[in-house]
């Protein structure tokens, strides 16, 4: 599950997982692979969680950039030991057509 956020200036995304990744560090991130071959490579820096899998994300305005030209290919989840691919999207145009709710 991901959210988008804003708070002031800032745009923030809450992204849930449900499967086993170990633990969520601050070393623990999500990438995008995007259909024009770009990818997008963000770092938690939430808690440690090794229950419910609550990660946080600052999108900087580059990487918004870059995930408004494309649609999503492919997302993977890292945690402290395992890492997750998530192949099959349902919304691969998820921040096109939702960044526009958050947007100043």
């Amino acid at each position: 599950n991901i959210e988008l956020r804003r708070f002031n200036k800032s745009y923030l995304m809450y992204v849930t997982y449900s499967g086993d990744l170990g633990c969520v560090t601050s070393s623990s991130w999500i990438m995008f692979k995007l259909l024009n071959g770009e990818t997008v490579k963000l770092i938690n820096f939430g808690d440690i969680d090794c229950g419910d899998m609550n990660m946080f994300y600052s999108l900087t305005q580059e990487n918004i950039d870059k995930l408004l030209k494309s649609p999503i290919e492919k997302i993977r989840v890292q945690g402290s030991e395992y890492y997750s691919d998530v192949e099959k999207m349902k919304l691969p145009n998820f921040f096109i057509d939702n960044f526009k709710c958050i947007k100043l």
